[in-house]
């Protein structure tokens, strides 16, 4: 099938099969735009959450999150309780031009690196889920608090979450604190796996009410949306 490429200012790069047409923008609400409307970006003074069972598409949603809103000259840092060179690298494998005002601190563990180093426009944890794992329900509830504090009087968070990994009762407080959830799904169909994005909720925005299905290439997402969105 004959494929034609396009990019917008501010939107990942993706391909469009003839008859189709999506924009795949470098932050959670594109998924929920419609065709043809125009960018959007991080909803400011937010908390977003980016969820998924296991797999490495949350993984590489908040990387290309990170890189795009840097090039767009945002403040942003990058939490992880990994390595920084395996960011980096799985950064380069999906030829993501990682520039270097993107700060990468690793092996972040508990609220403390929070408050130090989260002062930009955009700040991501990477996965929240074992960063925050060993902390007593009074001292996880303390620190859902004072994110979304942080978030009304300064920059934005995205938290990337394995979901399983935290306790029920902490993972439920965790999608009630966020302004954004949006889950990553892998389903299998015969002998094919299907993937789709779920939008629990998104801050300013109108739910969606299917789960959207999408592929990943090498250049990012690519969402089919020969069925209008919403």
């Amino acid at each position: 099938m004959e494929k034609s490429f396009s990019t917008l200012p501010g939107a990942w790069p993706y391909q469009v099969p003839q008859g189709k047409r999506a924009y795949v923008l470098a932050g959670p609400m594109s998924i929920l735009m419609l065709p043809d409307t125009s960018p959007e970006r991080v909803p400011d003074k937010s908390v977003i959450l980016i969820e998924e069972d296991s797999g490495c598409m949350k993984d590489f949603y908040a990387q290309k999150i990170a890189v795009e809103s840097s090039l767009q000259g945002k403040t942003v840092v990058y939490l992880t309780s990994h390595y920084k060179d395996d960011i980096v690298s799985q950064m380069t494998r999906y030829q993501m031009r990682v520039p270097p005002t993107l700060q990468i601190i690793d092996h972040c563990h508990g609220p403390g690196p929070v408050r130090e180093h989260c002062t930009g426009d955009l700040c991501i944890l990477d996965p929240v889920s074992s960063m925050v794992l060993d902390l007593p329900l009074p001292e996880f509830r303390s620190f859902l608090s004072d994110l979304r504090q942080r978030s009304r009087t300064g920059g934005s968070y995205l938290l990337v979450s394995d979901m399983g990994v935290l306790p029920h009762q902490q993972e439920q407080l965790l999608r009630a604190v966020a302004d954004g959830v949006v889950r990553f799904l892998a389903l299998q169909e015969g002998d094919k796996i299907r993937r789709y994005m779920h939008v629990l909720k998104m801050k300013g925005a109108i739910p969606v009410d299917k789960m959207i299905p999408f592929t990943v290439t090498e250049e990012g997402l690519l969402i089919d949306t020969r069925e209008r969105l919403g």
